[in-house]
């Protein structure tokens, strides 16, 4: 079994073959799709040529499914949410940044939080939690 990732508010499933799918509104209120990668700390990502994200620039990320905003502003405005259920059936809560370019990830299982990224140590502390890597 693989990873599956799903979104927090309908359970969704948002991964299509080898790429995670969001609904993504930049603050310019341009609307468009990307296609991540479902591996954690790879930031390869898919988009329409014609849909300009630019540097620095936070983005509202929705679910494709329920349009739900995936910012989780108890933890930080910029984080986005998501749930990966893993290999062995455990659900993790999967963090990462809505600000486009910046590189951090975080997966979140009980009191363990595991980092990704460029950038992993500019929300850590907002996690309140253990740091194991």
């Amino acid at each position: 079994m693989k990873n599956e990732f799903l979104c927090p508010h309908c359970r969704g499933y948002l991964q299509v073959e080898k790429n995670l799918i969001f609904s993504i509104e930049t603050s310019s209120n341009e609307k468009g799709l990307i296609f991540l990668s479902p591996e954690l700390g790879n930031y390869t990502m898919k988009k329409n040529p014609n849909f300009v994200l630019n540097d620095n620039d936070t983005v509202t990320i929705h679910c494709p499914i329920c349009h739900t905003d995936l910012r989780d502003k108890n933890v930080h405005e910029d984080l986005a949410r998501i749930l990966m259920i893993d290999m062995d059936g455990v659900e993790n809560e999967i963090y990462f940044s809505a600000v486009y370019g910046e590189h951090s990830t975080y997966k979140v299982s009980g009191k363990k939080v595991d980092h990704y990224g460029s950038k992993w140590d500019k929300y850590l502390n907002f996690f309140n939690l253990s740091l194991y890597k």
